[in-house]
């Protein structure tokens, strides 16, 4: 007599449940990294602290768009959903691209090879920031009493990636954090003004 196996049930993988990559969250990502001083403010906290930029943004598009302000055990929630596929995958090709740029590979012969790497450099962190928009939009609907502090999500995701607290106090890690914060304000004016 055959008897039936009982079905197996996978863990769910954050590819399981992938949101669609050309969502909300990708094209506030990129409105808000094209804004005054965003880019090099998010290059300094990512180099000085660690930071996931893809989470960084996610946090301010929560916070700014959906009004939810993520706590520390949901940026651990979305940082071990997207840890990953940021070290396998986007970190590495990031850290091919930067060699091939100003490594002993950089030269005119690779300079297309760098360019095709950086596209896909930011299609992987397209996908991360599918997935991030997917664990959103899986989550409770909020109950929201008060605003957002909108201006206070950069400096609460630079502490969780940042190891020790005096590295939030460097000079250009501060500074980072003020050209943030003046974007986020930037974009709820205009917001506001009806732009």
């Amino acid at each position: 007599m055959v008897v039936p196996s009982a079905p197996v049930v996978a863990t769910p993988e954050p590819f399981a449940d992938i949101a669609e990559p050309d969502n909300d969250l990708w094209h506030f990502a990129l409105a808000f990294y094209g804004r005054q001083d965003v880019s090099s403010a998010c290059l300094v906290l990512q180099d000085q602290l660690g930071v996931d930029v893809d989470i960084l943004l996610f946090a301010i598009f929560a916070g700014v768009e959906r009004r939810v302000t993520l706590d520390t055990q949901e940026l651990a929630a979305v940082d071990g959903l997207v840890q990953g596929w940021r070290t396998d995958i986007v970190q590495a090709l990031r850290q091919i691209r930067k060699r091939l740029k100003s490594g002993p590979f950089s030269s005119s012969a690779t300079e297309e090879l760098r360019n095709r790497i950086k596209a896909d450099e930011i299609k992987a962190e397209q996908i991360e920031l599918a997935i991030l928009a997917g664990w959103l939009e899986r989550q409770p609907t909020r109950r929201v009493d008060s605003p957002v502090d909108a201006q206070s999500i950069p400096p609460m995701v630079a502490r969780y990636f940042a190891g020790k607290a005096e590295a939030l106090h460097a000079p250009d890690v501060d500074d980072a954090l003020q050209k943030l914060k003046r974007a986020i304000s930037v974009g709820k004016a205009g917001r506001s003004s009806g732009r």
